[in-house]
């Protein structure tokens, strides 16, 4: 009986965690100044597969909270999101406090 005295495999920790996924949505931003909710999801579906975003009400592609916590830590006041476009940018001076911007 080979291997019946054999410890049991162990899981390998994910190395791919919010924080991560966060650091490259940020990469992307600093990269093109402007990131789009849809962009985000094309790079985090391509480099990290589905399991940092679900299926919203509409069945479109949305980014898990966990993930959107971590980039908002990240990030801090230095970007905003503009709900009516779909996009994180840069803080401007002309900003109101806050991360929403219309």
């Amino acid at each position: 009986m080979a291997g019946a005295h054999e410890e049991p495999e162990q899981s390998s920790p994910n190395p791919d965690s919010a924080d991560i996924v966060a650091e490259r949505m940020f990469e992307a931003l600093i990269d093109t100044q402007v990131l789009r909710q849809k962009h985000a999801v094309r790079i985090i579906l391509k480099e990290f597969g589905d399991a940092f975003l679900y299926k919203n009400a509409r069945n479109h592609w949305a980014i898990d909270a966990s993930v959107l916590s971590a980039f908002a830590d990240l990030t801090g006041d230095s970007v905003v999101w503009e709900k009516s476009k779909q996009r994180w940018r840069r803080r401007r001076p002309g900003d109101k406090p806050g991360r929403q911007q219309r």
